[in-house]
């Protein structure tokens, strides 16, 4: 009864098994086939790639996603934002969506980074290949706040002097 009280879209989120996400893309489809469906795994940086939580690896999830058609595809949780940079760099080699990144101001529940910290890594999120920056667990309106003013303050473009 969502796609009935006008949302934009559907976002599931925090997905950690290939069955989880098949089960939640067509269940969101067959509820509410004419909104977008977007997916989010939630994982950790492990040797050789990432893995969710229960050691399903992040690209085969990714790529469940892109069978199943998600409208838009993103990493949430557990990571600072520095440490999703290679993550958004392989899902976008993956999929031919929308990405988006949520990342935590607490990485792993330890120490939260400060807004700042936050703010500076959110940008390098749009250069790995995100369209979307949100945060996770622990992001405050400050932190948002924070990476917002810096992912729109002016960018001097770097200038190549004339031959």
């Amino acid at each position: 009864y969502l796609s009935e009280g006008g949302v934009d879209f559907l976002h599931v989120e925090t997905l950690y098994h290939p069955k989880e996400v098949r089960a939640a893309l067509r269940g969101c489809r067959f509820g509410a086939p004419d909104l977008p469906v977007v997916s989010s795994l939630a994982c950790r940086k492990a040797a050789g790639g990432y893995l969710t939580h229960i050691g399903f690896s992040a690209e085969h999830l990714v790529q469940v996603m892109a069978e199943e058609r998600a409208d838009g595809v993103g990493v949430n949780c557990s990571m600072a934002p520095g440490d999703m940079l290679d993550l958004v760099n392989a899902v976008a080699a993956i999929v031919n969506a929308p990405i988006f990144a949520q990342p935590t101001i607490a990485p792993d529940g330890g120490a939260p980074l400060y807004p700042a910290e936050f703010a500076a890594g959110v940008t390098g999120l749009f250069s790995a290949g995100a369209r979307a920056v949100g945060g996770c667990c622990g992001t405050s309106a400050q932190d948002v706040e924070l990476a917002y003013a810096a992912m729109t303050a002016p960018h001097r473009l770097p200038t190549q002097e004339p031959a």
